[in-house]
């Protein structure tokens, strides 16, 4: 076998491990991240963290101003304290009113993912949110569903799905209150890992190539 012939193969076969490696890591599984604590008494923090999959989110507050707030939570999901009391059931919610502007913040501590859904609750009639991607906005969207008396439950998928660290769940006017339940993520492989991988595929597919030339030698020999 010629030398270019040889480099030719390689070439192939790095290439065929550079599709599988994309195929595979275009498969990867979907995370849910449930934000509640499953307790019937709320409770108020300066932060909560959570780990799944490998995946780890904290969740803070902020409002307009820039200032921390507290992070409300419930078997309903997260919200934004205002006055750290747990039975302002209202009051803890992401609202606008005299606190326009109230942000929860969910933090990816350790990868970057693609948030491809997020379940709602506490939603009332004509409730709608913005989310925020790395600190801009991405998008400004009613929330489905949604009741008189602010207890609806509603998921909301994201077509095209954003990818970064910090999303940010905010509100479009003084009417809007909620809380965030459920998001549903995918990690978002490194580039280094994926360079690392075909590099990796193409070293063994030059050692497969030179170990059948060493068993066509023997045979001959």
């Amino acid at each position: 076998m010629t030398t270019s012939s040889l480099l030719q193969k390689i070439s192939v076969l790095a290439a065929t491990s550079a599709i599988a490696v994309m195929a595979t890591t275009g498969k990867a599984s979907a995370t849910t991240f449930y934000l509640g604590n499953g307790l019937n008494l709320p409770q108020i923090n300066s932060s909560f963290n959570y780990s799944e999959d490998g995946i780890s989110l904290v969740a803070t507050g902020t409002q307009n101003s820039g200032a921390s707030r507290n992070v409300y939570q419930s078997i309903f999901g997260l919200g934004v304290a205002n006055n750290n009391n747990i039975f302002n059931v209202v009051g803890n919610q992401i609202d606008g009113g005299t606190s326009l502007g109230e942000t929860l913040k969910l933090t990816f501590t350790n990868t970057a993912v693609k948030l491809l859904s997020a379940t709602f609750s506490r939603v009332g009639s004509n409730d709608s949110f913005k989310l925020l991607v790395d600190g801009n906005q991405f998008i400004a969207a009613d929330i489905p569903g949604g009741n008189f008396l602010d207890l609806d439950i509603s998921k909301f998928t994201f077509s095209p799905s954003p990818t970064g660290t910090v999303f940010g769940f905010t509100v479009n006017d003084a009417n809007d209150d909620y809380l965030v339940k459920y998001v549903e993520v995918e990690a978002v492989p490194e580039p280094a890992s994926v360079l690392g991988l075909l590099a990796f595929g193409a070293m063994g597919a030059g050692s497969m190539i030179k170990r059948k030339q060493q068993q066509k030698a023997m045979v001959k020999a």
